[in-house]
């Protein structure tokens, strides 16, 4: 996984139920990470510069643009459950994620979880995944879990981790948001009414890697999703931001040892859709009837 990534999607789910996997490197993404851990291996949770040892079964909300690490330090468990959403999927199951308001304003919260909660919880997730082909009952299985663990969330033990940047998080999300135009350290500074030596010196302290690296593997991860459908080249070089296709030709493979068609055909087929609004750098949703009729 990137340091930056970005799932392109309001909901995501997927399971480490595997005993080969390796949990990435410390990474930032711009929607929120539930990490659902219904074994009892131990684990160490690194959150922008903390960390947290447990050994209990627990579900973790990581915040956007948060910098975090998991780590699992004995034997690899098997009910583990991963969901990435983003404010919009927040906002249409507003019933049950406004019970998590308060612990979303951090950057981590954990929820170590009561033995009792455990097989109510490992259930409606196992059903989450085994339907993800059907988006709309998928997520619905996972805001009913959601909705257990709110209604349960006083018998939890409770582990926040504060943003202790906060700042740094409203120039990830600016980033995001803008990396396709001409951005540089010191327009982004002058946006935030702050010198560009303090921009750097925060950013390399809170991320740590330079402003530069960081939008560099911004603007490779964007073109990564854009290569797997049927933009041409040039289309996607003019939306992360290069004027020149040659220049981005090159750029991209000195990120990635190869030219963007070549790593397309090498790593996955490339679909005739174009689901991404290249004029407004959104993607473009269809409703679950599209997506369930398609």
């Amino acid at each position: 996984m990137p340091f930056y990534d970005d799932c392109q999607s309001d909901y995501v789910v997927g399971s480490y139920n595997h005993t080969e996997y390796a949990p990435p490197g410390q990474h930032i993404h711009p929607h929120y990470e539930i990490m659902v851990i219904l074994d009892s291996s131990k684990s160490r949770i690194s959150v922008n510069g903390k960390r947290f040892y447990t050994d209990r079964p627990y579900v973790a909300i990581f915040s956007p643009f948060c910098l975090h690490q998991l780590h699992y330090l004995g034997e690899k468990g098997t009910h583990r459950f991963l969901y990435y959403v983003d404010e919009s999927f927040m906002e249409k199951y507003s019933e049950v994620f406004d019970s998590f308001k308060i612990y979303r304003q951090s950057a981590a919260a954990i929820f170590l979880l009561p033995d009792e909660l455990v097989p109510r919880l490992l259930e409606l997730n196992g059903e989450a995944l085994e339907n993800s082909d059907d988006p709309l009952f998928s997520k619905l299985l996972f805001t009913a879990s959601m909705h257990v663990l709110a209604k349960n969330k006083d018998s939890c033990k409770l582990i926040t981790a504060g943003n202790q940047m906060d700042h740094m998080v409203s120039v990830l999300r600016y980033m995001s948001e803008h990396f396709h135009e001409d951005i540089t350290a010191e327009s982004v500074a002058e946006h935030f009414f702050m010198s560009r030596a303090k921009l750097n010196r925060d950013f390399a302290e809170y991320t740590g890697v330079s402003f530069h690296q960081f939008l560099s593997e911004l603007r490779v991860n964007k073109a990564l999703f854009l290569l797997k459908y049927g933009y041409s080249v040039s289309e996607i070089a003019a939306s992360v931001g290069f004027d020149n296709v040659s220049y981005f030709c090159k750029f991209f493979k000195n990120m990635k040892g190869v030219t963007p068609l070549q790593y397309a055909k090498k790593s996955f087929k490339r679909s005739t859709e174009r689901p991404f609004d290249l004029k407004t750098g959104k993607v473009v949703q269809r409703s679950e009837t599209e997506i369930q009729t398609k």
